[in-house]
């Protein structure tokens, strides 16, 4: 799973090209954001801000959106904090909602009035935390590896099945382990002489909820929420909305 934002493996409709550009635009903002938070502003030591610049620069993200993007974390960083949010569907299915705010009284407002309009429950953190398990998170692209299936076996043997690899539809590939392995994780990838040691933390869903046919409202839904500027993050136990 991306929150954070990684979109890549929801399976949805597409609205209009100009719409989907929007969108993947704000996403990536987000996820730019979240690894300044994390790692700093400067991309020459933040592997994984430098991953994602990257990622804007292929899906063609002017260099000054790209740049205002690190500058207005770095900007508001003093005041803000994160602040996590659950929620239910409607079907009964998990939702959290990670935010950076240094309003949060404003930002809960927001995120309660979507969930309000799709008929959906904002409830505590808590109440929803026991459907997700925290998980690192390393991205790769398959052109960066020379033998995927050699590595992805290397991996799975390596860890005795303790971590997951997961083939994208847009050739990347993410690999999610407990947090507890993730020194181990790095340390396996420098024996292998791999220095893409970027990655994040991550909401994974221990239960699934699957659905018969693909909800479309699902997908606006998500897509709204990432459209209050405070939102970093979006995670379900949804079936195909996994992130």
């Amino acid at each position: 799973m991306s929150g954070h934002s990684k979109w890549s493996t929801i399976k949805r409709k597409k609205g209009a090209l100009d719409e989907q550009k929007g969108a993947n635009f704000t996403k990536v903002v987000k996820e730019i954001m979240s690894a300044v938070r994390e790692g700093g502003g400067d991309i020459n030591s933040n592997p994984r801000l430098k991953l994602i610049v990257q990622k804007a620069k292929d899906i063609n993200m002017p260099k000054d959106k790209i740049e205002a993007a690190i500058n207005r974390y770095k900007l508001s960083n003093q005041n803000c904090q994160q602040v996590i949010y659950g929620g239910r569907w409607k079907n009964g299915s998990a939702f959290i909602v990670e935010c950076m705010t240094d309003n949060p009284t404003r930002t809960v407002g927001e995120v309660r009035s979507i969930f309000n309009k799709y008929g959906c429950t904002l409830v505590k953190f808590e109440e929803v935390s026991f459907s997700f398990i925290k998980k690192a998170l390393f991205e790769f692209k398959k052109e960066e590896i020379n033998d995927v299936e050699k590595f992805k076996s290397a991996i799975l043997d390596f860890f005795d099945d303790e971590v997951e690899c997961i083939e994208t539809e847009d050739d990347e590939i993410n690999i999610y382990c407990r947090i507890d392995l993730v020194d181990d994780f790095k340390e396996f990838l420098e024996m292998n002489r791999f220095n893409k040691l970027s990655f994040r933390t991550v909401y994974y869903p221990v239960d699934i909820i699957k659905i018969a046919v693909e909800d479309e409202e699902i997908s606006k839904f998500i897509d709204t929420l990432y459209e209050i500027e405070d939102v970093s993050c979006v995670y379900t136990n949804i079936e195909d909305y996994t992130n």
